[in-house]
């Protein structure tokens, strides 16, 4: 039988399972990481594991498979990835554009949240951010 590849739509699925407070959610999540074909789902996963408060204990025990792909790049870490390494990661295996952009979106939001806690009237700039075609 053919493996599921993870798309859009089931990173945001997987995401607001990990968001409930219902552990039947996570076990179905994980079951959908542990069945995808991890090679060909590797830019969502390292989303997923960017973005999900899931530790790493979590990881190895309940995704061994995406966490031995997760594990050789530069995301993984002890602590919560800093974006910069998820983003290189996600250069390095070749993340196709709608994985960097969301990405890059989420981030977006992050800064906007950071940059009106220091005062900046955000409701006067547009944000933006793309990546150089090179």
């Amino acid at each position: 039988m053919e493996k599921v590849v993870l798309t859009n739509e089931s990173f945001k699925n997987i995401m607001d399972m990990y968001a409930s407070t219902d552990s039947d959610n996570w076990l179905v999540a994980n079951e959908i990481i542990n069945n995808c074909d991890v090679e060909k789902s590797l830019p969502w996963i390292v989303l997923v594991y960017a973005e999900s408060i899931k530790s790493n204990d979590y990881w190895h025990e309940n995704m061994p498979n995406a966490t031995d792909a997760i594990r050789e790049l530069c995301v993984y870490g002890e602590y919560k990835p800093a974006v910069n390494n998820v983003l290189m990661s996600l250069l390095d295996i070749k993340a196709e554009p709608e994985v960097l952009d969301i990405f890059l979106q989420l981030h977006i939001e992050t800064l906007k949240k950071n940059m009106k806690n220091w005062g900046y009237p955000v409701d006067k700039l547009n944000y933006s951010i793309t990546l150089k075609n090179d």
